[in-house]
This record gives C-alpha cells, sequence and structure tokens, in this order.
C-alpha cells in the first residue's frame, strides 16, 4: 500500500472538470483518474482517458462514463467519502461533513469558506467577488490515502467562469487541516440573465446556524 501511494503522489497534483470552453489551456496529459460515486455514496477513482475535442472556438473535455472531477498525483482505487452531491454553498450557510466537522460560508467583503472542526477552523477559499455563480462543495473525502479528510472546492464566483480547487490533507504545513494541491479554472459564455429567476437571499447571523468556531 506504502508505495502505491508513495508512487501516486509523485506525481504533482492536478484536478480537472470535465465540460465544454470556450478558453482553456492545451492538457499536456491525458491520463488522469476519474473521480465516480454511486447512488449510494461509495466513491472510487478509476483510471480514465480523457478526450479533449477543439471545435468552433469551443474545447470539450470529455471522459467516457462521466467524473464528478478527474485529478492526478493520487491513488487509485476506493475512496472513503463524507459528501458526494455537489451544492453551492451561499454566504451564511454550512454543510457538515462528519462529527464536529462544518464547512461554513461566512459574511464580510470578500466570500471566504472556512473548515471548523472541534473548536478550530481553516480558511480554505478567498475570493474577491461572487457575481453571478455561487462557489460551493463538490466533493468531501480522503482522496490521498492518509485517512483524513480532503476537499475539492467550486471556486468560481464569476458566471463567465468555471473554477475548481483540490485541497489535500497531506500537503498540510503543521497546524493546519489541508492545504491546496492544485486548482483549474476555464472561461465559459454566460448564460442570458433571466430576471425572472432570480431570487433575494435573507442574511442571518452566523450564530443562528451554529457553525462557528467554538461550536462545530
Amino acid at each position: 500500500m506504502w508505495w502505491i501511494l508513495a508512487s501516486a503522489m509523485a506525481q504533482e497534483p492536478a484536478v480537472l472538470l470535465p465540460g465544454t470552453y470556450t478558453e482553456l489551456l492545451q492538457l499536456e496529459d491525458t491520463e488522469w483518474l476519474a473521480l465516480r460515486c454511486d447512488a449510494a455514496g461509495s466513491c472510487s477513482l478509476q483510471p480514465a482517458k480523457v478526450q479533449v475535442v477543439q471545435a468552433q472556438g469551443h474545447t470539450a473535455v470529455r471522459v467516457e462514463g462521466g467524473a464528478l472531477a478527474l485529478v492526478q498525483g493520487v491513488p487509485a482505487g476506493p475512496v472513503s467519502s463524507e459528501f458526494t452531491t455537489p451544492q453551492p454553498l451561499p454566504r451564511y450557510t454550512s454543510v457538515k461533513l462528519g462529527a464536529g466537522t462544518r464547512l461554513v460560508a461566512d459574511g464580510g467583503e470578500n466570500y471566504r469558506m472556512m473548515l471548523s472542526y472541534m473548536g478550530a477552523a481553516q480558511p480554505v477559499l478567498n475570493l474577491p467577488t461572487t457575481k453571478g455563480r455561487t462557489p460551493g462543495l463538490r466533493f468531501a473525502g480522503d482522496l490521498d490515502g492518509d485517512g483524513k479528510l480532503d476537499l475539492i472546492l467550486d471556486s468560481s464566483g464569476d458566471r463567465g467562469q468555471v473554477g475548481c480547487v483540490l485541497l489535500l490533507s497531506s500537503t498540510a504545513p503543521e497546524g493546519d487541516f489541508m492545504a491546496q494541491a492544485a486548482s483549474f479554472q476555464a472561461s465559459v459564455k454566460p448564460r442570458a440573465a433571466d430576471p425572472a429567476a432570480q431570487t433575494v437571499r435573507t442574511e442571518v447571523d452566523l450564530g443562528t446556524l451554529g457553525v462557528s468556531p467554538e461550536n462545530p
């Protein structure tokens, strides 16, 4: 087991989302691991061949069988998981990730996600603005095989951008839960605004959610 993990981690971590983009950096290596989860929440990382098709000013990144995300630099095989259904995380909301652990989107001028665990907290995402898109959580589980929580976060707040970040516990400095190991960002054609679909969110006090670092 150790030599499999060491061999995988010798490759630089990377993350990629399948989709169609108007601007995307050229992919030099198309050998990836597809993160897949079934309806029961059982997940695995499986070798996958990624197809990159360019036509009419768009670049399509495709993988047979689909994938929650594509990653490199982690070991293939079964993956323990805490959260497998991507969802946005608006300001002043949170997601529970196991006993005593929450991912919180707090207030302030910038958009910020905090990982809170047993009275301690660490910022894991900070964006200067969120116009047209709401960042969120794509996956939470043990991706690097060290028995600790890792995250894939949707990181774009611009309606013309798609992005995500990969945070691994195995790359964390002492005192932190995890560290950003890789990121992905690409341009997309923004959808036309639909006034009828716009909603107004009411801001609430984080304390009413019971998600402060002192009360995870």
